[in-house]
């Protein structure tokens, strides 16, 4: 079952009001104007595998946002006004393989935020305003395929940055800062693009 409700004018969605939905699998609620995620909101919506948010008036992600979304696979956040996201905001979230917020307002990203998504192949973090990309940034993340960080303001990237992403093949760092590339960083970095 999908429900397209883009391009309306919301700007909140009603607690539990996707409750009754139990075989509601994709949800694109793009182009309106949601500003919050209250807690409750998808209650009861353990089979949703994908969520669309885009082109929404969201500020921050606050924690457990997302913990009722169980089978949860695609979570398109893009192009909102995210400026702070919850370390945990994606707990509950295993099984997510794609999720974008590019096109938002991040300059930071704490240690450990994409940690409970052991399962993510895809990272999309293209035009934001970060500064610095670390390995706890990436922590917990071994089935990491492809991570876009393009049009952002990184200067430099630590040696050890891909520590914890060994199935990393492509990775899109064009339009930033950087002055140099750690000749150690290239050595982790045997086989990816």
């Amino acid at each position: 079952m999908l429900l397209n409700l883009q391009g309306n004018r919301m700007s909140k969605l009603p607690e539990k009001g996707f409750k009754d939905l139990l075989n509601l699998r994709f949800l694109m609620l793009g182009q309106n104007q949601i500003a919050t995620l209250k807690p409750n909101i998808f209650i009861g919506m353990r089979n949703l595998s994908e969520l669309d948010l885009p082109l929404n008036a969201l500020t921050a992600l606050p924690p457990n946002a997302f913990k009722p979304l169980i089978a949860l696979k695609v979570l398109d956040l893009a192009v909102n006004h995210i400026q702070n996201i919850s370390s945990k905001a994606f707990v509950g979230l295993e099984g997510l393989f794609f999720l974008s917020l590019g096109i938002n307002k991040l300059n930071n990203i704490q240690a450990g935020t994409f940690a409970p998504l052991i399962d993510l192949e895809m990272l999309v973090l293209d035009n934001n305003f970060l500064s610095t990309l670390t390995a706890a940034t990436l922590e917990c993340l071994s089935n990491l395929q492809e991570l876009y960080v393009r049009k952002n303001e990184i200067e430099s990237l630590p040696a050890d940055v891909f520590r914890h992403t060994p199935k990393l093949s492509h990775v899109g760092l064009s339009g930033n800062r950087l002055h140099a590339i750690d000749g150690d960083m290239l050595a982790n970095m045997q086989g990816k693009k």
